[in-house]
């Protein structure tokens, strides 16, 4: 529990500028706390999955997303070392956000309407972005913060050491209900991108290659979801 709280403490003050400010409310845990509460994806799926216990099947999937009628971007984790770090602004990561946003939109095959302001019909999608391996999932730590209430799409910025060495690009992805804040589904996928991710975001093109890449995995994931039958006891 301690190296947790450590980990959380290390992102709450190595925030960049880039994040808003906003008042944030000390929680419990409620989701997912390390990668081993996660599975492994299907087969051309996405590397890890977690979905809450009652998301268990095909079927509970999509009684689910029939409550909602529309999507929202709520917030954008980037974290990255000094030097990709130095690339990166903070419009460009909304707009990368966002295009995941319309890929999935896109794939769904329900009538979603992307806005800014929440109801209680809104799923709120929270990315992460980054080109090192913590060793917690960045949404895990970061789900201890949360605003009063939802607003407008913002980004929040954690650099680590010019030392800490870059790898390929992961993307974490957190549904959840906008209004009771219950996490629905997350998923984990590593290496979309053998890039840094500033690299991949000043690149329009290549981002959009990666994004619509891994929008296809995810939708593998959401379509077969029979599979999740198959995880562990108590995830």
């Amino acid at each position: 529990m301690s190296m947790r709280f450590c980990f959380l403490l290390l992102f709450v003050l190595t925030l960049g500028t880039g994040c808003a400010a906003q008042k944030a409310l000390l929680k419990e845990p409620v989701l997912f706390a390390s990668l081993e509460d996660f599975k492994s994806g299907p087969k051309d799926g996405v590397d890890l999955v977690w979905s809450t216990g009652r998301i268990s099947d095909a079927e509970t999937l999509k009684t689910a997303l029939q409550q909602y009628d529309s999507l929202m971007l709520d917030q954008t984790w980037v974290v990255v070392n000094e030097k990709s770090a130095s690339q990166l602004d903070d419009k460009q990561i909304l707009a990368t956000s966002q295009y995941m946003i319309n890929e999935i939109k896109a794939r769904l095959g329900y009538d979603f309407k992307l806005v800014e302001t929440p109801t209680k019909n809104t799923l709120l999608l929270s990315v992460a972005l980054t080109d090192i391996e913590p060793s917690l999932p960045i949404l895990a730590a970061t789900n201890y913060l949360f605003s009063d209430e939802s607003g407008s799409s913002t980004v929040s910025r954690i650099v680590m050491g010019e030392d800490v060495k870059n790898r390929g690009v992961t993307v974490e992805l957190l549904v959840s209900d906008a209004k009771s804040r219950e996490p629905l589904i997350a998923v984990i996928d590593k290496d979309i991108a053998n890039q840094d991710v500033g690299t991949l975001i000043n690149s329009s093109s290549d981002a959009e290659k990666a994004i619509s890449l891994w929008a296809e995995r995810l939708w593998t994931t959401l379509s077969y979801w029979n599979w999740i039958k198959k995880r562990n006891p108590g995830f």
